[in-house]
């Protein structure tokens, strides 16, 4: 069973009727994030949106053809405002939740499958981080856990029958959870990473550069990166990668190794991005990422010869 939690609000598949056919497209998890803030920075908000003509603007929008659901009635102590919903609270925090009608059906479909599969995997491209790197992070390799609604939805998944779940989508190694005796792997990175070698880009992405018509995708892929010094091609983290063995014994989950994976920080394009074993350093620091941010599950991880290994008890 697969879903993506990041997607534009067209790429999700529509229902078919009798009368117009369905919408190809994903299968989203969507989720509300909710950002609580304290009384005197919701009053400046509250302020903010009232001057700006934004409480108007809402106004005349549920008077027009808009659902209740789609702009619901303004509450005292919550606000949407930029397409953000804040909440009045003690302190601040940030919390995400999945959309209730997404989260249902897919574990609906986790059910079926364990009624019709042997074996049941979960995959869930995600791009949204949280905990208390989302707060410290200076870069996108800095993020260590992943939204919280990602969480309680592979712990539902698994409840519902999944014998694995896998995240992707940050681009990077994040921690690994037993729960219930099944593995939550919530990244497992990159596997083959080549986007640089696409062929041919809009006008649109050569404008955000200044580039004319004449240029080639080599130069907006230097552009876009500074020539290297920024984005994917800067830092190892995106090109140090794993790929996980999980060996069961009678549908019990026994042993998990880590392998890590070197994909070529720092070669030329057509060079990197393809998955080659690790060895050395780059194992090492690896395995060490992974034991590291799987030390908030219980999870212990050991390098043994370059591999990580995560005994079952």
């Amino acid at each position: 069973v697969a879903a993506t939690a990041t997607f534009r609000s067209w790429n999700q598949a529509g229902e078919q009727r009798p009368d117009l056919r369905g919408r190809p497209g994903i299968n989203p998890l969507g989720f509300q994030t909710t950002y609580c803030i304290d009384a005197p920075a919701f009053g400046q908000l509250k302020r903010m949106s009232r001057e700006l003509g934004f409480d108007k603007g809402t106004e005349r929008a549920r008077k027009h053809f808009y659902s209740d659901k789609e702009i619901p009635d303004a509450k005292s102590l919550e606000l949407s405002l930029l397409g953000n919903r804040y909440i009045a609270g003690e302190g601040f925090s940030i919390t995400t939740q999945a959309d209730e009608r997404d989260l249902q059906e897919n574990l609906r479909w986790i059910r079926e499958a364990r009624r019709q599969a042997d074996w049941v995997v979960v995959s869930v491209h995600c791009h949204e981080f949280g905990g208390a790197s989302l707060l410290t992070a200076s870069s996108r390799a800095d993020l260590e856990e992943t939204a919280e609604f990602v969480t309680r939805f592979a712990h539902q998944a698994i409840d519902e029958g999944a014998d694995v779940f896998v995240g992707h989508g940050s681009h990077f190694p994040m921690g690994v959870e037993i729960y219930q005796g099944k593995p939550i792997f919530y990244s497992v990175g990159n596997f083959v990473f080549q986007n640089e070698t696409v062929g041919f880009f809009p006008a649109d992405a050569y404008e955000r550069f200044d580039l004319d018509l004449k240029a080639t995708p080599a130069d907006f892929l230097d552009a876009r990166t500074n020539g290297g010094k920024k984005g994917h091609p800067s830092d190892p983290a995106y090109w140090e990668n794993m790929f996980a063995v999980c060996q069961f014994s009678k549908n019990k989950l026994k042993e998990i190794k880590i392998h890590p994976i070197d994909q070529g920080f720092g070669r030329p394009r057509p060079q990197r991005g393809r998955p080659l074993l690790a060895e050395g350093q780059v194992a090492d620091r690896v395995i060490e990422r992974v034991a590291r941010l799987s030390k908030r599950y219980g999870t212990k991880v050991v390098n043994r010869e370059g591999i990580g290994v995560i005994d079952i008890l």
